[in-house]
């Protein structure tokens, strides 16, 4: 039986084939807490981490909620520690969840990227019948220039628009912030929004305590390949019609896409085409074609 979600594990197992590890993390949590909860108490939790903040602020409609914490790559003991900590009300309204693929190399690391570029689907909700269901922005440093001879490594790729309440980011310019030193691609899913967080059941710090993040991402990495017959079919120049020009035409198609996020972006009317990586035998497949090339 094919589980309809990619699952994690045996992602982590044919990445071990290449040297590369997965590992899942937490990289970001904001949250509002009223009067309650005193500022002095949360002194020894903000230092644990530079950027972590503390700062007056009302959340919006909820004027009692009146600090503003935010925390970044939260262990687990952080968040059981929030339990104690935060005494009165609060409200979560800010989530990032990650997941890390380190690599041995920069030639593992180009690959790696290609890979995710070639396969990594994200399909938005938008916010009206104009929008397309499908974004791609790549982009970097402020007057920086790519200068990549092959896959970008240098810049970001944002699936959706800054201002969506659910995103999907991906880069591979920075090391891991596990270990702040080792090369990796990183993949965050980031939630922004009371409501959003309760639709997903995350509304205490039980809720996120409780989360499994290999069974998150197993739902939430979302990898395509294409029926290249069906690919060739939804080609809007296509001539024949038959199966095997079809999958030719598939063919052609496929080898000519670079990053299929991009290309959906432009052929939406094609996403029908691509069916979830959701066995061992299709990834090996996907990551042989990348890696043994």
């Amino acid at each position: 039986m094919v589980n309809k979600d990619f699952i994690a594990p045996i992602m982590q197992k044919a990445l071990a084939n290449y040297g590369i590890k997965m590992v899942c993390h937490f990289d970001r949590l904001h949250f509002y807490t009223d009067t309650r909860t005193h500022k002095d108490k949360l002194g020894a939790l903000i230092a644990l981490n530079e950027k972590n903040t503390c700062k007056f602020k009302a959340l919006s409609h909820h004027k009692h909620l009146d600090k503003k914490v935010e925390i970044f790559q939260p262990s687990y003991e952080t968040l059981r520690s929030l339990k104690e900590l935060v005494t009165g009300d609060y409200a979560i309204n800010y989530i990032e969840f990650a997941i890390d693929f380190l690599v041995p190399d920069k030639k593992t690391l180009r690959q790696l990227q290609h890979f995710f570029d070639k396969h990594l689907f994200f399909n938005r909700k938008p916010k009206s019948a104009i929008e397309s269901e499908f974004h791609f922005k790549l982009a970097g440093k402020a007057g920086s220039v790519c200068k990549c001879k092959k896959t970008c490594i240098c810049q970001t790729r944002y699936f959706t628009p800054a201002d969506d309440k659910v995103r999907l980011v991906m880069y591979s310019d920075k090391p891991t912030k596990t270990d702040n030193t080792t090369a990796s691609v990183h993949i965050e899913k980031r939630f922004a929004g009371i409501k959003e967080l309760k639709e997903l059941g995350l509304y205490t710090f039980s809720n996120i305590i409780d989360i499994n993040l290999e069974q998150f991402w197993s739902h939430h990495l979302d990898l395509r390949t294409p029926n290249l017959t069906a690919l060739g079919k939804l080609n809007r120049f296509k001539r024949d019609t038959g199966r095997v020009a079809s999958n030719k035409r598939g063919k052609k198609e496929w080898s000519s896409i670079t990053c299929l996020q991009s290309y959906l972006r432009n052929n939406s009317h094609s996403a029908s085409a691509f069916k979830r990586i959701c066995t061992e035998p299709a990834l090996k497949k996907a990551l042989k074609t990348v890696f043994e090339s």
